[in-house]
């Protein structure tokens, strides 16, 4: 729980936005949401590292490097599913439900896989979070490859998009 709302950082309210912007011809929008998100993600990485920093001091080592691990993994998670906006602005509405089951699927095989094979936690969590990430780069990557973005950029996506993750972090 607390993992995703130290991800609210990464501007989760950009993608809609995104969808704007790309669905108008502005697709290269697409890559300064995607710097922005993990720029801003950032700070849900100081947070969780100072969360950890906070519980290391008072003796709870488990979640000390949980909120540790998961550090590394806030700006870049949640920030490469942006592809799934991108898809949706392009009107590419079969290859995003295809993409989104397939990760859907496969982070589940992963995790299951994980679980027959070992009981420590640490392993677990990160198995999760790395199999998370890799699979949205995956996505992400070949996105961009079969749909190359143009050099279009809305300047107000940005803006935008902070104004709309600011009322999703209200709620």
């Amino acid at each position: 729980s607390i993992f995703g709302i130290l991800s609210i950082t990464a501007l989760s309210g950009i993608g809609p936005i995104l969808s704007q912007a790309v669905s108008r011809g502005m697709e290269g929008s697409l890559f300064l949401a995607l710097k922005a998100k993990i720029k801003w993600g950032l700070i849900g990485s100081l947070a969780s590292i100072g969360i950890s920093t906070y519980y290391y001091i008072n003796g709870a080592l488990i979640l000390a490097f949980a909120f540790l691990i998961a550090s590394i993994f806030i700006p870049f998670m949640n920030a490469l599913n942006i592809y799934q906006d991108y898809l949706l602005g392009k009107k590419k509405f079969k290859d995003s439900s295809i993409s989104y089951s397939l990760s859907q699927l496969l982070a589940v095989l992963i995790v299951i896989l994980t679980l027959f094979l070992t009981k420590n936690l640490f392993v677990i969590f990160i198995i999760y979070l790395s199999s998370w990430t890799l699979i949205r780069l995956f996505f992400f990557i070949r996105t961009i490859k079969k749909y190359p973005p143009n050099n279009r950029i809305d300047p107000a996506t940005i803006s935008y998009g902070k104004q709309s993750s600011f009322i999703d972090f209200l709620a």
